[in-house]
C-alpha cells in the first residue's frame, strides 16, 4: 500500500509539474504575442505610375507584373501606403495639358495592389485628376470597392484636405496630404471634387486639430523639383511647420528621384521617396527609391528604416541593404 501511495504522489506531482510548465509556456507565448502586436508596422512606398511603360509591360505580361519582386515584402505591415500617380477610372474627361502627362490606370489593377500588401493610398498628387472629377470619382469609389483606404482628396475641397484615421489595437494614426500643385488642366471649385492642395496659411491649423484626435500623425507633401536630389527651401520651409505644428513625421513625393533625410527638433523629414513602380525615365536616380519602414508602439516612433529600392523593367525590388534614422544622416546613397 505504502508503495502505491508513494507512486500516486509522484504522479501527481509529475502531472501538476507538467501542468504548470504548459501554463508557463502559454503565458510567455500570449507575453509575447501581445508584445509583438503593441509594436505597429508601416510602410510607406514613392510614386505608383500603372500606365504609359509600364501599361506597355502590363499589357504583355499581366496585372501582376509590376508587382512580382515585391508579393511578399510587405507581410508585417499593419499600413502599406503608396502615392497613386492617376486615377483607377475607364470614363471621365482628360484634362487640357499635354497629352504624354494624362494618365489612367484600369480599376481592376486595385486587386493587384491589395494583393501586394497595399491598404492605403495617398491621392494627393498632379496627376490624380487627369481625368477630371469623374476619373477621381470612380477612383475613390473603386478603393472603397477593394478595401483600400485613401487620403488627400474628396469630394469637395472641404472633404480633400480632412485627415484620415486609422486605429490599430487601440493606437489612432492620422494622415495628412497634400500637393504643392494644383491639378493641371481642371478647372476646380470648392464643391467640386478635388486633390487637397498646400495652403500655408491654415497648415499649422490643420496639423494642430489633426494632432489633437491621434496618436501619432503622417503628414505628406507632393513637392520639391523633378529630378532634384536635393529639397528646395519652400521643401524644408513647409516640412518645418509641419513638424512644429505637431506632425510626428514628414514624406514628401514628386521629384522621382530620392532626396535626402532630415532630422529635426526628434523627427524624421524625407523629401522625397523617389520612385517605386515606374517606367524608364532619362535622369539619373529615376531607377532608385526608398520605401520607409516605422515601427510605433504606443504612439512613439521606435524605429525607422530605410529599404533602398531598385527599378528594372518597371518592376521594383527592395534591396536587402537598409538603413536605420537615428542620427542626422542626409543622405543613404
Amino acid at each position: 500500500m505504502n508503495r502505491n501511495a508513494d507512486y500516486k504522489k509522484r504522479n501527481k506531482k509529475r502531472l501538476f509539474t507538467a501542468i504548470a510548465c504548459a501554463v508557463l509556456l502559454i503565458s510567455a507565448a500570449l507575453f509575447f504575442h501581445v508584445r509583438k502586436r503593441q509594436t505597429i508596422i508601416l510602410y510607406f512606398t514613392g510614386d505608383i505610375l500603372l500606365d504609359r511603360g509600364v501599361m506597355t509591360y502590363i499589357e504583355q505580361y499581366g496585372y501582376d507584373y509590376p508587382f512580382l519582386k515585391i508579393k511578399d515584402a510587405f507581410k508585417d505591415g499593419d499600413i502599406v501606403c503608396g502615392n497613386l500617380e492617376g486615377p483607377l477610372t475607364e470614363g471621365g474627361i482628360p484634362s487640357l495639358k499635354d497629352p504624354r502627362y494624362i494618365f489612367r490606370f484600369p480599376p481592376s489593377i486595385a486587386q493587384n495592389l491589395k494583393n501586394a500588401g497595399f491598404n492605403l493610398m495617398n491621392l494627393a498628387n498632379n496627376h490624380t485628376m487627369d481625368h477630371g472629377a469623374i476619373g477621381l470619382i470612380d477612383t475613390m469609389n473603386t478603393l472603397d470597392e477593394y478595401g483600400i483606404a485613401w487620403f488627400g482628396a474628396g469630394k469637395t475641397a472641404e472633404e480633400a484636405v480632412s485627415p484620415v484615421f486609422i486605429n490599430i489595437s487601440g493606437t489612432v494614426i492620422g494622415f495628412l496630404g497634400y500637393s504643392a500643385f494644383p491639378p493641371e488642366g481642371y478647372f476646380h471649385t470648392q464643391e467640386k471634387p478635388n486633390i487637397s492642395m498646400l495652403d500655408e496659411s491654415s497648415l499649422r491649423e490643420s496639423v494642430i486639430n489633426a494632432r489633437n484626435k491621434c496618436d501619432f500623425l503622417i503628414v505628406s507633401f507632393h513637392w520639391g523639383r523633378e529630378f532634384d536630389p536635393y529639397p528646395d527651401d519652400s521643401q524644408k520651409n513647409t516640412a518645418r511647420i509641419a513638424i512644429d505644428s505637431g506632425a510626428d513625421i514628414v514624406i514628401g513625393h514628386h521629384p522621382h528621384v530620392y532626396q535626402g533625410v532630415e532630422e529635426y527638433n526628434g523627427k524624421f523629414i524625407f523629401y522625397s521617396l523617389g520612385n517605386f513602380i515606374f517606367d524608364r525615365q532619362i535622369p539619373p536616380g529615376t531607377d532608385k527609391g526608398a520605401v520607409i519602414k516605422l515601427y510605433i508602439q504606443k504612439g512613439v516612433l521606435k524605429k525607422c528604416e530605410m529599404l533602398p529600392v531598385k527599378i528594372t523593367d518597371c518592376q521594383p525590388e527592395i534591396l536587402e541593404e537598409s538603413a536605420e534614422t537615428y542620427g542626422k544622416t542626409q543622405r543613404f546613397y
